[in-house]
């Protein structure tokens, strides 16, 4: 029996649909019309598809359609892939996330066909896709593919075009996060200007993420990261020294004046950071530079999750500076052997000899504390 619901002033017809072994899910047609004698007819009229709507056909009513007529096809992959993005989209989801959902469903979409009829989505599906994409990404892209599936997923069922999400299991990654060491990041610095220098140093010392200084806006000392514009979906407050505001202020107007001068998009602007790391860490046979594996820009994120660690040895202080949720998503910070850790990072181990010459390890660009390896 389809029921009738009004939503904002305006009806919706109410079908439910059967979920074997749990609460029925339920899917809302729109009716069009904020009047209810005419909400009823129409709901009637809804009522004569209701089989069809629960066996995953997408019904169009006269009231929705060009022609006046009722359009009647099967819910397929392609077209639910593409209601969720609209629906990302419509919800605020940042660009860059809906661009990861995208490629994700387009490698499951890939796998077994666009025109799967969702509501006949199985495990098997499932494994047909890991089985065709296991040897051809990493095993990070992999989960992260498997967990926008299943969010995707879950959208469908709460719509009512399946009846359950199948259970996927996501193999859990032990690798531990990449950190520069002091050598490292010294050496890439040697092979940078001065003002990549500056801005590797910046993003080191504040762990923030590659565009997240451009989308953040700066009151008195502290950089703020709308939630919006967050990755977590909440707003990210840091604080900066004298130092980094005045690289964070460089590196904002480098970009805007290769926009403004047509130069360069904003887009390809910001990845310029990522790509002269990536250059630095490739090395050249030619001038003696040795290739430095493993390591990418988001290695300076974690190297200052790791270096603030070393220095307070408290992890919520790490998570409140990388802007995380939980603290057990920061906890992989500390699984680091600290002997290890002095090693490398020698310019924090705090001994008596240090503390009595209280001189930084690092050589300073005239009056100021930013360091400069060049």
């Amino acid at each position: 029996m389809v029921g009738i619901r009004k939503i904002k002033k305006s009806y919706y017809a109410r079908v439910y649909i059967p979920r074997p072994g749990k609460k029925p899910g339920e899917k809302l047609i729109s009716l069009k019309t904020k009047m209810k004698r005419e909400a009823l007819v129409r709901k009637n009229e809804v009522q004569n598809y209701e089989s069809e709507i629960q066996a995953g056909f997408n019904v169009s009513f006269p009231w929705q359609t060009t022609n006046g007529k009722v359009e009647l096809r099967r819910y397929t992959l392609l077209m639910a892939i593409e209601d969720y993005l609209k629906s990302l989209r419509g919800d605020g989801i940042r660009k860059g996330t809906i661009d990861i959902y995208k490629l994700g469903l387009s490698h499951f979409k890939q796998a077994v066909g666009k025109s799967l009829i969702v509501s006949e989505i199985t495990l098997n599906h499932i494994d047909k896709y890991k089985g065709e994409f296991v040897d051809l990404v990493k095993q990070a892209t992999l989960n992260m593919d498997l967990r926008t599936i299943k969010a995707f997923l879950f959208w469908l069922q709460v719509r009512g075009r399946i009846s359950e999400v199948p259970k996927i299991k996501i193999k859990k990654e032990n690798k531990p996060p990449v950190y520069l060491t002091n050598k490292q990041f010294k050496e890439i610095c040697k092979r940078v200007d001065l003002h990549f220098q500056r801005a590797f140093w910046f993003y080191r010392e504040t762990g923030l993420r590659l565009s997240e200084p451009f989308n953040a806006t700066l009151d008195g000392d502290f950089l703020i990261v709308e939630s919006d514009k967050h990755k977590g979906h909440r707003e990210h407050t840091i604080h900066l020294t004298p130092e980094e505001k005045m690289v964070y202020l460089e590196i904002r107007t480098m970009v805007s004046e290769k926009v403004r001068r047509g130069i360069s998009t904003r887009k390809n602007a910001i990845h310029l950071y990522t790509k002269v790391f990536y250059l630095a860490c490739l090395g050249d046979e030619k001038k003696g530079w040795e290739r430095i594996i493993g390591r990418k820009f988001h290695s300076l994120r974690h190297t200052c999750a790791v270096r603030l660690y070393l220095k307070t040895r408290d992890i919520y202080a790490v998570m409140k500076q990388l802007g995380h949720s939980s603290v057990t998503v920061t906890e992989i910070y500390t699984k680091f052997n600290i002997r290890l850790l002095e090693q490398h990072l020698p310019d924090l181990v705090k001994s008596p000899q240090k503390q009595a010459k209280s001189q930084p390890s690092d050589t300073l660009l005239p009056e100021t504390h930013i360091p400069i390896f060049a």
